[in-house]
């Protein structure tokens, strides 16, 4: 019975660290920004984000404070969801210009040359 206690608590924290990579994700945080925020390594960081280190309630607030988001939105939704909003997408400015290319109605283009060359630099050119 100890033995699945220890089961289901390894299954919570793989899912509360699941949930904050998803945040992170929509943040655009990546771990070494998410460890310098919090004044600790990458290693720390990364042990609790791999699920192989429980996060601690503090630890929680803490990020949260980073992300911008709720303790309980970085909670699995089968735990939070009486009171569980949707966390607030930042969308990407979109792409206005036309066909994802730059602007290319004042570009400058060369012109043509159409006059004839004299003859002496026709010939030094292959020309006839």
């Amino acid at each position: 019975m100890p033995k699945r206690r220890t089961d289901e608590a390894q299954t919570l924290t793989r899912q509360v660290a699941e949930e904050i990579r998803v945040m992170m994700t929509r943040r655009r945080v990546t771990g070494a920004a998410l460890a310098k925020a919090l004044d600790v390594s990458a290693t720390w960081v990364s042990y609790r984000l791999n699920g192989q280190v429980a996060f601690d309630l503090n630890d929680l607030e803490r990020i949260a404070k980073v992300l911008d988001c709720r303790v309980i939105d970085l909670l699995p939704s089968a735990l939070g969801t009486a009171t569980r909003e949707k966390p607030q997408v930042t969308e990407r400015p979109r792409d206005t210009r036309p066909n994802g290319r730059p602007e290319a109605r004042n570009v400058r283009r060369p012109q043509r040359i159409t006059t004839a060359l004299p003859a002496p630099v026709m010939t030094l050119i292959g020309g006839a």
